[in-house]
């Protein structure tokens, strides 16, 4: 009996202890990451809410009678924490939305602290909705926030081996090489059908080629700004050919210029040598000669200039920017090109500006046939660019100085042919005018090496990777260096925006799956893995998807500065040749 006493007493000894340490374990506080501060979101956003919105020390006021919506991805379980200082007089309520699911409401009738399940949201796109009912002239809210409970691994500090150090490049010269409205879906590098770029596809087996590469802007006077800079038109100032790119931004030539590293200017196309500030900073503009656009036109004997340069700054590292017309229209290159240029039983419509400015209106029509016609003169036409640009690498390697040299080959912006109406560009943020090819080849002895990089990337990120490979101090730029995701494959954007403003305030924003386009006159939504020819329009069928890209770019507008420029620039002072070589490319009359 006293054995059997001892044992019972030990096991409701040991049972007892059990049960304390499970009591005390659940009186613990539990402990939370923060997913996301809503107020703190909300207020940077006020400007886009029609309530009148009053935020103090982190918490909102909202007034009675009105509903605010956030929008959010939510990438990870998550609950909702919800804190009022006082009891509503009238119920409010935080509803959640997300498309393809079924909406929750939580009522909010108590003051104090509430949390609320989202795990049926997870991975979702979703809106929040704060109400707050009519009888109430307004309600405070201390906390929304979005919060997942620590787990055992979130403790844990993972040790990530240490990157690489990116190569030091500013030993190097770049050699950046602008082949203009060349859209690199018609490249057969790019996929098309075609064989129209036969010596970027041999390049690309020795390079880097950028996948996802996306203008700001789809003409030359806004994209090229951006590109000099890294900021966005609207910040720059150079929105048509009456504004000046504004005078308080710096230039990456001005950056090199500073840094005493020399630049030089190749080009005879009249945005980039005339006033209209793109040709600021550099060492030396190098515009003569007969390498214009057009069927008179040489654009190969631009690269008789590198001998020039090498000769003038054999050991110093420098910047050569060239700007070529083809394929820009008109789309008429030599005989030897014209390969994909089909014969016709409908009345020709030859592919100059003045009958692709009149199809771009409207006030011309064409059947299919005349439109494969002039796809097929565009074609030829970036065969044609395809020759320049190893016409380049081919003088780089009979001067010795190919492998000193990083050789960028691009576009300022892409070109339509009718896929959404338009002819030409400028006019659209569809991706045949946004959609630029980029390839990248470094000298041998960095051992890059060659591949396809599916990572999203625009424009803006070419200054600060310049900056970067010249090892100069970065400026207020808007975009990131590109190094970083060709030298450990980081992904810099998780989206892209563009804007058109010069016909109409035309903005888009575009990520991986969707992109969104919004004017003062309407908006659409594509699903860019279902629908990569953009044709479906998903605002209605997607609203609160389409809420979310809306607020991101409200978020992005509402940061944006006005753009500092000097008084409208008269196009009737510009040099003569500028003005011919404007009007050779369809810009002006």
């Amino acid at each position: 009996m006293i054995h059997f006493r001892y044992i019972a007493r030990f096991v409701g000894f040991i049972l007892i202890l059990l049960a304390s340490g499970g009591f005390l374990a659940s009186c613990q506080k539990k402990e939370y990451t923060i997913h996301e501060n809503i107020l703190q979101e909300l207020e940077s956003l006020r400007d886009s809410f029609d309530a009148a919105l009053e935020f103090q020390d982190g918490h909102l006021k909202q007034p009675g009678g009105t509903a605010v919506t956030y929008y959010t991805e939510l990438s990870q379980k998550v609950e909702l924490y919800v804190e009022l200082p006082a009891k509503p007089k009238e119920a409010a309520a935080i509803s959640v939305h997300a498309d393809g699911v079924e909406s929750q409401r939580f009522r909010l009738e108590k003051k104090g602290g509430q949390s609320f399940d989202l795990a049926r949201f997870q991975g979702k796109i979703v809106g929040i909705e704060l109400t707050v009912g009519p009888q109430d002239a307004a309600l405070q809210w201390d906390a929304v926030v979005l919060r997942a409970l620590k787990g055992p691994d979130d403790a844990r500090q993972t040790v990530q081996p240490p990157l690489a150090p990116i190569p030091d490049l500013k030993n190097y010269d770049v050699v950046y090489l602008v082949l203009d409205a060349f859209h690199a879906k018609h490249a057969s590098l790019y996929g098309y059908d075609r064989q129209t770029t036969p010596f970027l596809d041999e390049l690309a087996k020795e390079a880097v080629v950028f996948d996802k590469m996306f203008a700001n802007a789809p003409y030359t006077l806004a994209s090229t700004g951006t590109l000099f800079t890294s900021q966005f038109s609207h910040d720059h100032g150079l929105i048509h050919e009456k504004t000046r790119l504004s005078p308080i931004t710096p230039t990456i030539s001005e950056l090199l210029s500073g840094a005493d590293i020399p630049s030089y200017l190749i080009t005879v196309h009249g945005y980039l040598i005339g006033d209209w500030g793109l040709s600021r900073g550099f060492s030396k503009i190098l515009k003569e000669g007969n390498y214009g656009h057009g069927p008179k036109g040489q654009p190969e004997t631009a690269f008789d200039n590198f001998k020039t340069i090498s000769a003038d700054e054999p050991h110093r590292s420098k910047f050569i920017y060239i700007h070529l017309g083809p394929p820009h229209s008109p789309y008429l290159p030599p005989e030897q090109f014209r390969k994909f240029v089909p014969d016709i039983r409908s009345e020709t419509i030859e592919p100059v500006n003045e009958n692709l400015y009149k199809i771009d209106r409207g006030e011309l029509q064409i059947n299919a046939e005349q439109l494969a016609y002039i796809i097929g003169w565009y074609d030829s036409s970036v065969l044609y660019a395809d020759y320049l640009a190893q016409n380049m690498i081919e003088r780089l390697k009979e001067l010795g100085v190919l492998e000193r040299c990083i050789v960028i080959i691009t576009s300022d912006h892409g070109e339509g042919l009718l896929q959404h109406g338009r002819m030409l560009h400028g006019s659209t943020v569809f991706d045949e005018m946004i959609h630029v090819p980029f390839i990248v080849r470094f000298p041998k002895e960095l051992n890059v090496s060659p591949r396809r990089i599916p990572h999203l990337v625009n424009l803006l990120d070419v200054t600060p990777t310049l900056a970067e490979i010249f090892g100069i101090e970065p400026a207020d730029f808007s975009g990131k260096s590109l190094l970083p995701t060709v030298f450990h494959d980081q992904a810099i954007n998780p989206f892209i925006y563009t804007e058109a403003l010069v016909y109409e305030d035309l903005r888009a924003i575009r990520d991986l799956d969707y992109k969104y386009i919004a004017s003062s006159k309407r908006e659409a939504l594509f699903d860019l893995t279902n629908d990569p020819q953009e044709l479906q329009n998903l605002v209605n069928t997607l609203p609160v998807t389409t809420g979310y890209y809306r607020q991101l770019m409200q978020g992005l507008l509402q940061r944006q500065q006005e753009a500092s420029s000097e008084k409208e620039l008269d196009l009737d002072t510009q040099d003569p040749e500028v003005l011919k070589n404007l009007k050779d490319l369809g810009y002006i009359e």
